[in-house]
């Protein structure tokens, strides 16, 4: 081997780390994207029942849904913020 094929081949290998490396993180990139949407929706869900809850003078409720994830969820469904999951 000559050091033209050797150099060629270097670049070819290196090439392919590189574009491995690349699709490892976009991948990662698009997963983290994907938290960070389902975060900012679930924050605008609690907004809007913070919101309801208070408009109607349901205080004790959003205390109990600030704690419980369950009673929560409930009222988003009770209050339609969300649909109901099956």
């Amino acid at each position: 081997m000559d050091l033209k094929e050797f150099i060629d081949r270097e670049r070819r290998e290196a090439a392919a780390e590189a574009a491995e490396e690349n699709k490892k993180v976009t991948e990662e990139l698009k997963k983290t994207t994907a938290e960070l949407d389902q975060a900012k929706a679930e924050q605008r869900n609690f907004q809007k029942l913070t919101s309801i809850l208070l408009e109607e003078k349901l205080v004790d409720e959003l205390k109990r849904a600030a704690e419980d994830e369950t009673y929560k969820e409930s009222l988003y469904v009770k209050f339609g913020v969300k649909p109901a999951q099956d």
